[in-house]
């Protein structure tokens, strides 16, 4: 065999492991750390070797938006300088706002569980939105990742007790919310904050990008 037809026989791709257990190295890692730092995520994301199972184990855990430490550090700052109480719906497992309590934002978790087999967290409120909104009278809302083709921001500006909400996913063009969910409103003054967006990892970066978007919507008569 010619050296040629030697390197040809190569395979310069990594082993191929099947999907499961490409999920399972993920859990491991993830259950090691619960707050991976954006560096340590980006070089398995950038790793043919691990890419492909992060798919998987964000499948597996209903993960749409995976809280890194910089972006947890970065919206606990900016929600402390929101009007509270803080309510968090749509919160799924729970685990951007266990990390935001963490960081002293003492923020309430609630997800109406449609979407998720099993049982919520003890942490997390089994709660549909308007229900949360009724109950917890939030200052300021959390929602993350909305689900295509809802508006949700519209039951939460009708709300009298919401001065401010930030919306996060990948954008007005992406599969998160609709049109309406990410314009703004008359009485209400939309902000697009780049660098805490920059901050963010999703489910969506294992093809290597980041697709993080977020939108702060205040009440123009409060911050007037």
């Amino acid at each position: 065999m010619s050296d040629l037809d030697a390197l040809l026989s190569e395979s310069l791709a990594p082993a191929r492991i099947s999907y499961h257990a490409a999920g399972a190295d993920w859990e491991t890692w993830l259950a090691a750390r619960p707050l991976p730092t954006n560096a340590a995520l980006d070089a398995r994301l950038a790793d043919p070797g691990t890419r492909a199972g992060f798919v998987a184990v964000c499948r597996v855990r209903g993960i749409f938006h995976l809280p890194t430490v910089e972006f947890v550090t970065a919206l606990a700052r900016i929600l402390k300088r929101l009007p509270g109480p803080w309510l968090e719906v749509g919160a799924g497992r729970g685990d951007l706002a266990r990390a935001l309590r963490a960081a002293r934002v003492p923020i309430t978790a609630t997800d109406d569980g449609a979407w998720w087999p099993d049982s919520l967290p003890d942490d997390v409120e089994r709660s549909a939105v308007r229900a949360a909104l009724t109950r917890h009278q939030p200052g300021t809302l959390l929602f993350v990742w909305p689900p295509r083709g809802t508006d949700w921001p519209a039951l939460f500006r009708a709300a009298p007790s919401v001065q401010a909400y930030l919306l996060i996913g990948d954008g007005p063009r992406g599969m998160t919310g609709d049109a309406a969910s990410w314009s703004g409103a008359p009485g209400w003054r939309r902000r697009t904050l780049s660098r805490l967006a920059a901050l963010g990892r999703c489910r969506l970066d294992a093809d290597g990008g980041v697709h993080t978007y977020v939108s702060l919507v205040r009440r123009a008569s409060v911050f007037d």
